[in-house]
Formats: C-alpha cells, sequence, structure tokens
C-alpha cells in the first residue's frame, strides 16, 4: 500500500498531518495517532482495532488495495505522435525566451525533412494498428513563420488515410489571410499571451519594439468567432505584482475556459533557468491568488503540477512515444531542446534525418532512459513521486555524468505546490480528498461528513 504521510509544520495545530495515498486517490488530515495507525493498517488491513476508526477507515475507502501502478513504456522506440519544430525565427522578442528566437541565423524546417517525419510516424501508426495521427506544429521560435512550409506540411499529412489532428502553440501574430485558414485548417490552438496589454506589450513587443497585444486579441476574438477550440498559456515573471489582474483581464475579455500559467527565473533570453526560492514562493503566492479569482468567472487556471488527478510514471512521454524534429535535422526528447547549442543537447538527442530517413540513436536513446529511470527511483520517497515523477528535464537536469541527479529549489517548490493543492481539495471535501488517479481527473470530491 503506497502511503506518504505530509506535517503541516506551518498550521494552526503542532499535530496535524496529510494522510495521502496517491495511487488510490485519497487524502485526508489526521494526527500522529491517525498516522501511526494508518501506517500500521498500510501493513496489514486485517489488524484488529477500535471498531468505529475500523468504520472509519473503511467508509472512507482507506481498507481498499492499491490498483496496479503506472509502468514506463516499453524500451523499443513507437512513436505515435509527431512534433515539428518549424523555426528559429519569430515576430516577437519576448524577454524570457528560452530559444532566444529571431537571435541566430535563419533555419527553417525543411519540406523533405517534414514529409520523412510525416511518412516514419504513419507507418509506426499503421504497424501499431493506431487510430489517429497527431501533429504539434511549435517552436524554437514561431512556428507560422515559415508559412508556406507549414501549409505544405498540414496538406501533406491530410492526406493520410488516417484521422488527423493537428495542434498549433503560437504567439497569435497572424494576418487576415492566416487567421482564416487557421480557422479553417487547425484542429487546436495554443496562444501564448501573458495577461493584460501593459504585461503584453512589455514582455512579448514585437520585433520593431511594437505592441503585440492588438495583434494577438484580434486572432482571440477570430478564433471565439468560428468558435475554434483554443488555450492560453500566460508566462509570469518576477515579482509576479501583476499576475492576478492579468488573469482577470483575460477572464473579462475571452472566453477561455482552461488558462496555464508558468513561471519563467531565467533573467535574459536564451538563458537556464535559475530558480531562487524566494522568488518561487512569490509565484506560488501569486499563482493561487489569481487561480481564486479564475474561479469567481468559472475558468480553470493551472499550472505544472497543480492538478491533482495527474498520476504517471513518467514526467513527460516525448522520449517514449513522440517524434520531435528540429530545424537542424535532429531528433530529441524535448521540445525546448531547439538547437545543438543547448546544455542538455549532447544527452537528449536521439537521432537524425538524414537522407535516408530516420535514424534513430538506439545507444543515446537508452542512455538517456537510464537517466530519467535513475532520476525517478531516486526519488521513491518524495509525495510527488507519482505526480511528479521526477520532473521536466529542463527544469532538474544539469550537464554532465551525474546532472539528472541534481535537487534543489524547483523540488521544494513543487512540493510545497503539491501540499497546498492537496490542502485545497481536503478543504473543499470538508475533510476528505478522493480522486479518480485512471483517469487523472478529479472524479469525486466527497465530504468527509458523508463518507463516515
Amino acid at each position: 500500500m503506497e502511503l506518504y504521510t505530509i506535517p503541516l509544520t506551518n498550521s494552526d495545530y503542532d499535530d496535524a498531518y496529510i494522510i495521502y495515498r496517491p495511487l488510490l486517490g485519497l487524502a485526508f488530515i489526521g494526527n500522529q495517532i491517525m498516522v501511526d495507525l494508518a501506517k500500521s493498517l498500510a501493513q496489514d488491513t486485517d489488524q484488529s482495532i477500535d471498531e468505529d476508526v475500523h468504520s472509519f477507515f473503511e467508509r472512507i475507502g482507506f481498507l481498499r488495495p492499491d490498483p496496479l501502478e503506472p509502468q514506463l513504456p516499453a524500451e523499443e522506440f513507437n512513436p505515435i505522435g509527431l512534433t515539428l519544430l518549424m523555426t528559429n525565427q519569430c515576430q516577437l522578442r519576448c524577454t524570457y525566451c528560452y530559444a532566444a528566437a529571431g537571435n541566430f541565423p535563419r533555419q527553417h524546417l525543411s519540406l523533405k525533412t517534414g514529409y520523412a517525419a510525416i511518412d516514419y510516424t504513419y507507418e509506426t501508426l499503421k504497424k501499431l494498428n493506431y487510430p489517429k495521427l497527431h501533429i504539434a506544429l511549435h517552436g524554437g521560435g514561431e512556428p507560422t513563420f515559415p508559412w508556406k512550409t507549414l501549409k505544405s506540411l498540414v496538406a501533406y499529412a491530410r492526406e493520410k488515410p488516417i484521422h488527423t489532428e493537428i495542434s498549433l502553440t503560437s504567439n497569435g501574430v497572424w494576418s487576415p489571410q492566416q487567421t482564416q485558414w487557421i480557422i479553417a485548417y487547425i484542429d487546436s490552438v495554443g496562444i501564448s499571451i501573458d495577461g493584460r496589454p501593459q504585461t503584453q506589450d512589455t514582455q512579448r513587443p514585437m520585433a520593431s519594439g511594437k505592441a503585440s497585444s492588438p495583434w494577438v486579441m484580434r486572432s482571440i476574438q477570430e478564433l471565439e468567432k468560428h468558435q475554434r477550440p483554443y488555450g492560453l498559456r500566460l508566462t509570469a515573471t518576477p515579482p509576479f505584482d501583476y499576475l492576478l489582474e492579468d488573469i482577470r483581464f483575460l477572464c473579462e475579455h475571452t472566453r477561455c475556459k482552461r488558462m496555464q500559467v508558468e513561471a519563467a527565473f531565467n533573467s535574459e533570453r536564451g538563458a537556464s533557468y535559475q530558480y531562487k526560492l524566494q522568488e518561487g514562493l512569490q509565484f506560488l503566492q501569486a499563482f493561487f491568488a489569481a487561480q481564486r479569482v479564475a474561479e469567481q468567472y468559472d475558468r480553470v487556471l493551472y499550472c505544472v503540477g497543480s492538478e491533482m488527478g495527474k498520476i504517471t510514471a513518467m514526467s513527460c512521454g516525448a522520449l517514449f512515444n513522440s517524434l520531435i524534429i528540429t530545424p537542424q535535422n535532429d531528433l530529441v526528447a524535448c521540445f525546448e531542446i531547439v538547437n545543438d547549442s543547448h546544455p542538455l543537447a549532447e544527452v537528449a538527442t536521439i537521432g537524425r534525418i538524414t537522407s535516408q530517413g530516420i535514424e534513430i540513436d538506439e545507444e543515446a536513446r537508452s542512455h538517456l532512459r537510464g537517466k530519467i529511470v535513475e532520476r525517478r527511483a531516486s526519488c521513491r520517497d518524495c509525495y510527488c513521486y507519482w505526480s511528479c515523477a521526477g520532473g521536466c528535464m529542463p527544469r532538474t537536469f544539469d550537464p554532465g555524468a551525474n546532472g539528472h541527479l541534481n535537487y534543489g529549489v524547483h523540488c521544494e517548490l513543487k512540493r510545497i505546490l503539491h501540499r497546498e493543492m492537496l490542502l485545497k481539495y481536503i478543504a473543499r471535501g470538508n475533510g476528505l480528498l478522493k480522486f479518480n488517479p485512471q483517469q487523472s481527473t478529479i472524479a469525486n470530491v466527497l465530504p468527509l461528513s458523508e463518507a463516515v
């Protein structure tokens, strides 16, 4: 039985713990006596204890065995998804851009490379008898920048005799003609926008220095007018003072139901993430306040680690089931590894596209898989083990032989976030959180009064 007990050292009570069974989807608050009982029952559910106490544990479902644990996919590489990193160019000059898009000599994904990647993925799906081809058009830069190439690749993919879904992650700076084409041919869109015009235009200016917010808001309005599915993704930067008002603005000026926000701690374009505890705590405080505002508008605001239903054996499926192609024709295990100058490019590059086609470097891929498995195994005692699953590679790995075993502020912030979200949903359930981890969504928040 998988059981974690999390002390609430900053609570109003000296003797309070979260008693948490992630695989079962169960959490509640108890004192040290309850913790000792829970640990004892985790070892032997049939032992003799007080009848009322046993009845309580039985009614909340605590005595049920854990379901089967999620497992990593098999060693064999069978990508069922394709991500095309279209370019290293962009119309914007975002202050925190991890790829420093537009700073380097122009590189676009070639049609030949894109066609080869689509063919390879399609043949894999056919071999697996998998019913759907999903293609994600993404950065390095703005994927709509090489517009003719993008349109040709979409048309080529649509010709395959398989159900095809195409998603686009974009800055939303489109011409009217591009907007109408995207509405007609793209299935779902993720738009990066950082909030109010003041924030957007400061953090995400055009390359010319002009405002980008009018372009992006116009694109959102067109998507809404034609009832096309889209999501919004915000990046918040220290000191995070304006996040609450940025969320309020988007709630009042868009109809987007789900918004994601993440913090950027890098101080310059192209820089690596530099987590600092105090800044991280400021982000979490701002996130919780903004999340409450979003709920007032019946919207969902989330960040990585804030959704309770995620029970998984892998932080990211990219290494295991996705083909990611860079404009340099490299196959990489993360969409943030956009070129060979990235500090993790050596460990994250797992093949190339050559004149002979797709060439998977199985030795490199196996080497990286081993690092991910080793890192996750070292996290076994952490209560985020089944949700974080070792963490996002660019956030947690450092270059070097043992860089995958780096632990620091990022891990601490993840634990704080997870603990606070557990407390939030326990409070909403009047003392008991129950969710269905197999569906990765909160299925039921059962009040403790009803459970007992």
